[in-house]
């Protein structure tokens, strides 16, 4: 898990009670944050720029991540300012407004009872809108969504710029997932018109200097910036296959940044700028709403005296001012509360809980009314609120208790059925194999030669080609085994017990059976083979069974069978085809069996 390093006098500034190290990490891991330790950094300040990095030694940068310019050994452009101690704090996804120094400030303040409540946040109106064109629309698949805001009066010092910086880069990790679902820009007020365009461009309309770029022709198009520029490399593939690329430019041509890859070298932010343009771009709406909020808010918490503005955004069918920071009402039940924490907690020691962890919240009969910040991402549920109670009243103070009935563990029947099966096939000289539920329709069905079934359930966001389903049997994970072990000695002997899937007919619903798979290759593997394997395990589980013919695509004609049980089948079995083993390069003669292990009476 990612690990962000605040420094201690920075939180300080923030953080209003005075409390020594030791103290503060107890706090800090009362509050479900880990901390990874304290450590002493390094600091190195740039001559050209004046831009602060810190380090650990001995890793000192030998270059400005700002300006560029090289260090060179004997302090000539650079000069150390001195150690500083920061702590080190996991990353937790589902707290993202804890990610620095201000963010966390405000949640150990409360927690401590030292502010507490709602924080707040007004936004005024700006002059500033921003029109999206179609050609950044959902058909084209590139980034439809954009939520922007106006800073003004931003007071920057070495601290403040970087913990920006760092909170930008944890957000893309947390909520972007590394910039997929949203990607932020940050810009110099100063030279940007009050009109700006977000588009979809060629590669040749367009040529701009992106961040940390030098020379004498610094300018780059799109594709160069993909090709050759370090950012361009790690996230073109968040592009691929486009011929356009997306573009945020104002009125005047001023280029701002190719999202979600990089900003302009003109519209860097340093440490003179007072006036803030930010952007998030993403694929839904949701996600760029709450990172622009989180870093909005954090923003206003670290320079109380700046001023939050309101960007108009005219999509091609509505239109919306963003950023949004009210709260979100919720509802939370007291006795619910009490039942879940099992603890006798008052209605007003709830709402003090509440409070601390910086709601708003008042008791309106058997229940309290909850308003709930706008950077808090992660409230979603009365249950969310409930374990933040949790946490301000303390786990440590949550008394353990004995359970009022006993229970004895045993094995399922059906588990114990299964392990029966197992003991007896590895009797016979089979190898368990355990293989995942995730396939494709390649896998399942068409090497086999087999149709694809339409009652397959399928992955709405596959996260590659190979697993685009659900399998709804074994037999083409069994085949792709023994085509992996092609090189092993013969014969290779293996089996399978696991999970298959599919749409019900009845229900309509998706239903999960358990199967047993086996599969042998031999240099004379037969029909006789595995019926063999088959009489065996219908006699272990005391099933009555025949055979009847069938014409399945993956078996060798007249040597294959359905597996009759009770009137009903419940499998298949057979001698693989020449032309499914040409498939997967298997060389020598195989047969496998499939039996639905839950149409003979194997329930979970």
């Amino acid at each position: 898990m990612p690990v962000v390093g605040i420094p201690l006098r920075y939180l300080r500034r923030f953080y209003k009670e005075d409390q020594g190290v030791d103290a503060l990490v107890a706090v800090f891991h009362e509050m479900g944050c880990s901390v990874d330790g304290i450590e002493s950094a390094q600091r190195r300040i740039c001559k050209g720029c004046g831009e602060t990095a810190e380090y650990v030694a001995p890793q000192a940068p030998d270059r400005c991540g700002s300006c560029g310019r090289e260090f060179r050994a004997g302090g000539v452009d650079f000069e150390e300012a001195g150690p500083i101690d920061v702590v080190r704090l996991e990353l937790l996804a589902n707290r993202p407004d804890n990610f620095d120094a201000p963010g966390i400030a405000r949640s150990l303040n409360g927690y401590r009872g030292v502010t507490t409540g709602l924080q707040s946040y007004s936004v005024e109106p700006s002059a500033y809108e921003v029109f999206v064109d179609e050609s950044v629309g959902r058909k084209n698949s590139y980034r439809p969504c954009i939520a922007c805001a106006v800073i003004n009066d931003v007071v920057f010092d070495d601290d403040t710029i970087k913990s920006l910086m760092k909170l930008q880069e944890n957000l893309h990790w947390a909520l972007g997932r590394n910039r997929k679902f949203g990607a932020i820009g940050v810009y110099d007020l100063k030279n940007l018109h009050t009109t700006i365009r977000y588009s979809a461009v060629k590669d040749d309309e367009v040529r701009f200097v992106p961040l940390d770029v030098s020379g004498e022709s610094p300018a780059m198009s799109p594709r160069e910036i993909l090709s050759a520029h370090p950012k361009g490399k790690d996230f073109a593939h968040l592009l691929e296959g486009f011929d356009r690329y997306p573009l945020l430019m104002d009125e005047k041509g001023t280029v701002l940044s190719m999202p979600p890859i990089i900003n302009s070298e003109y519209t860097r932010v340093k440490k003179k700028t007072t006036d803030l343009f930010i952007d998030v771009t993403g694929l839904n709406e949701q996600i760029p709403l709450t990172m622009l909020n989180i870093l909005v808010a954090s923003i206003k918490d670290a320079v109380p005296g700046c001023r939050i503005r309101g960007v108009k955004i005219h999509f091609p069918d509505h239109e919306m001012v963003t950023p949004s920071m009210a709260p979100s009402p919720f509802r939370l039940d007291f006795n619910t509360c009490r039942d879940l924490l099992g603890r006798p907690l008052s209605n007003g020691e709830i709402i003090d809980c509440l409070k601390r962890m910086r709601f708003d919240a008042c008791e309106n009969g058997d229940h309290a009314d909850v308003l709930v910040p706008c950077y808090r991402s992660d409230v979603r549920h009365e249950q969310d609120l409930i374990e933040d109670v949790a946490i301000a009243h303390g786990y440590k103070n949550l008394a353990p208790r004995n359970i009022r009935d006993f229970t004895i563990g045993a094995i399922l029947p059906a588990e114990k059925k299964k392990q029966e099966l197992r003991e007896a096939l590895t009797g016979l000289g089979f190898l368990e194999i355990v293989s995942i539920m995730l396939t494709s329709e390649e896998r399942e069905f068409e090497k086999l030669g087999l149709p694809v079934k339409e009652n397959r359930v399928i992955i709405e966001n596959p996260i590659s080609a190979d697993q685009t389903m659900v399998r709804t049997g074994l037999t083409s994970g069994i085949i792709e085994i023994l085509a992996n072990n092609t090189s092993n000695e013969l014969p290779q002997r293996i089996f399978e017990t696991g999970e298959v899937v599919y749409v019900d007919e009845t229900t309509s619903a998706p239903r999960e059976d358990v199967s047993l798979g086996v599969g042998i290759v031999d240099s004379r593997a037969g029909f006789s083979d595995i019926k063999s394997v088959l009489k065996n395990l219908m006699h272990e589980m005391g099933h009555a069974w025949e055979l009847t013919a069938n014409d399945c695509a993956l078996y060798s004609t007249g040597r294959s069978g359905t597996i009759i049980s009770n009137g009903r089948a419940v499998g298949h079995l057979g001698e693989v085809h020449p032309r499914v083993l040409d498939t997967f390069k298997i060389s020598n003669p195989a047969a496998v069996l499939e039996i639905n292990l839950s149409k003979l009476g194997f329930t979970r």
